[in-house]
């Protein structure tokens, strides 16, 4: 009888039903494992004979395995988890968490908390994301409301305090929709908003910045990073300006915001509250033009004419002596350049406008750019007591402007 002659008898059912006997009919061989004892008393230990006659070697007993270390007196033992299969090793003193997997209640609350500046001053939360933010916001002893992660390898590098938190191990899917980043670095910290009016830096000098209605997040960011690199007093922010504690802000001033004196949302006539006396109030120029000498100080500048800064002496920022200055306010405005309530800050103080020239047809800097150049400069001449290129003359006419 032919192969398909057989299929037709037997029809496909029962060929199927066939093969899956196939490994049931497979000839077994079973072999006997002998004790110690056993094979001690036949004289063959560690070997025994299969039903076919052929002598197979059996491990009868594992080797003894050597008693563990005791750790070090003084040290816990570390835990270990198991994370997706595989071994985590928890820091001695790491705070127990929460496996939540798929459930993000709590991720989520927290983040609709945080997700409008409305909704930030209301919650008095801030949101953090990457580690580094997050351990720069540990560092500066910021209060932590939550910290949620998608690995256990990405926090157990973090220093941790001791203070009770909520500590949620939650899905990447989870942490990547709640996140305001393109790609979810993976963790996620929820601390609530600091002061920081009388926030102390350790290296303070004498000067300020204020921002004229700063509206870029990076360039807001970059500023706030450079006074905390510059050593600058205090940042005052007018109304105008970008929120303080927008993500994309944080990300750009990368923890700066927490070693820095920052004044925001203020108006104009409290700004002036807080001007000393005898203090210098310098402009930014957004004017390129190669001013080669002080002697150009005198021609008026049109663009800044509707303003009311036409008629203030503009110098190069190089041959200004600021170590000789008491106090000194940078006022840097935001993409609309410095406004007519700026312009008219400052009823008893000295007030000059500062600029930065360039070469090759470049008209203008980026706002950060320049407060780079102005402020790291005034941090050296303050450092050494002295200026780049002094000019008796130029200073002398700084020190009579009124």
């Amino acid at each position: 009888m032919s192969s398909w002659a057989a299929v037709g008898r037997l029809g496909v059912r029962g060929l199927l039903s066939n093969t899956r006997q196939y490994a049931r009919k497979v000839v077994r061989r079973p072999v006997r494992v002998l004790s110690d004892e056993e094979a001690a008393e036949r004289g063959r230990l560690g070997r025994v004979r299969p039903a076919g006659g052929v002598e197979a070697p059996v491990s009868l007993s594992a080797p003894p395995e050597a008693p563990p270390e005791a750790p070090p007196q003084g040290e816990r033992e570390p835990v270990f988890l198991e994370r997706e299969g595989k071994p985590s090793r928890l820091p001695p003193g790491f705070p127990p968490y929460v496996k939540k997997g798929n459930d993000d209640t709590d991720l989520s609350r927290f983040a609709l908390g945080t997700a409008s500046s409305k909704a930030r001053q209301k919650s008095k939360l801030i949101m953090v994301e990457g580690k580094r933010l997050v351990q720069e916001a540990f560092n500066a002893k910021l209060t932590p409301k939550a910290l949620f992660f998608s690995r256990v390898d990405d926090v157990v590098s973090l220093q941790l305090p001791p203070k009770q938190f909520a500590l949620q191990k939650v899905t990447y899917e989870k942490l990547q929709r709640w996140s305001r980043l393109t790609t979810s670095s993976g963790v996620i910290g929820f601390f609530q908003m600091p002061n920081l009016s009388n926030q102390k830096s350790a290296s303070v000098f004498p000067f300020s910045i204020i921002c004229d209605n700063v509206r870029d997040p990076g360039n807001l960011g970059s500023i706030i990073r450079i006074a905390a690199s510059a050593g600058c007093e205090n940042v005052f922010l007018s109304k105008g300006c970008v929120d303080l504690w927008n993500d994309k802000v944080l990300r750009s001033g990368m923890g700066a915001h927490f070693y820095t004196a920052i004044k925001e949302n203020m108006e104009w006539s409290d700004i002036e509250t807080h001007l000393k006396p005898n203090s210098y109030i310098m402009f930014a120029d957004s004017n390129g033009a190669d001013l080669s000498t002080y002697e150009e100080h005198h021609v008026k500048d049109f663009s800044n004419r509707q303003t009311g800064l036409e008629d203030l002496p503009v110098f190069p920022y190089y041959q200004v002596d600021y170590s000789q200055m008491e106090c000194m306010y940078l006022v840097v405005g935001g993409e609309t350049g410095i406004s007519t309530n700026a312009a008219h800050l400052g009823k008893i103080q000295k007030k000059i406008r500062l600029n930065i020239p360039m070469l090759n047809n470049v008209e203008s800097l980026s706002v950060s750019s320049a407060v780079a150049i102005l402020a790291h400069e005034i941090k050296r001449q303050i450092e050494l007591g002295v200026s780049a290129s002094p000019d008796e003359e130029a200073n002398t006419i700084i020190k009579n402007v009124m």
